[in-house]
């Protein structure tokens, strides 16, 4: 929550602000906050139901992560990025990790190989798994994870999402405003 308020969800949100200017708005409104809602859907695989208000916001006002600017082409792949960050670090393939143990002297991984189970040390450990990983509990921690963790790992949700581009030679979609067409939506939905 932000400032102590409770936290919303996005289309918590767009009904609260239909409900209070619904005399006020223009029918055009209703059309933007619906697209509003679609956008926030379509850019984070999730409904509306499932998105907090607060973060929607916070990234409107502040950008994805700081990132400002447009899209950025990386000719060569993201593979260079992952090649930079490699270097003087000890990568190991096909080395699963089952158990991550915390003790005093620092992290233990147990991890299984196509060669058998390997132990590794580790003075602190960073955990990039899916969150279907975690949810899943593949991954096994000692001590426990705390509360505050697992209930965000428990109700940060998931989403499924195809992107298709197509290009056409001639428009014949407005110029104005967000066109799109969520699967399962009629078609013509302007």
């Amino acid at each position: 929550s932000q400032a102590g308020l409770p936290d919303i969800t996005v289309r918590e949100g767009l009904v609260q602000v239909l409900s209070q200017f619904q005399d006020k708005l223009p029918d055009a409104s209703y059309v933007d906050l619906f697209e509003a809602m679609l956008v926030s859907q379509h850019a984070y695989a999730a409904s509306a139901e499932q998105l907090s208000l607060f973060d929607m916001l916070f990234l409107i006002r502040h950008g994805a992560g700081g990132l400002a600017g447009g899209d950025r082409v990386l000719p060569s792949g993201f593979a260079t990025i992952v090649e930079h960050l490699e270097i003087g670090l000890d990568i190991r393939l096909q080395h699963e990790v089952e158990t991550i143990t915390q003790d005093e002297h620092g992290c233990v991984l147990h991890c299984k190989t196509p060669f058998g189970p390997v132990q590794m040390r580790a003075n602190r450990v960073i955990v990039t798994a899916s969150i279907g990983v975690l949810k899943s509990g593949i991954i096994s921690f000692s001590p426990l994870l705390s509360p505050a963790k697992l209930l965000a790992i428990d109700k940060l949700g998931m989403g499924l999402e195809n992107r298709v581009a197509l290009h056409f030679t001639d428009r014949f979609w407005r110029t104005k405003g967000v066109f799109l067409h969520p699967a399962g939506l009629p078609y013509g939905l302007r």
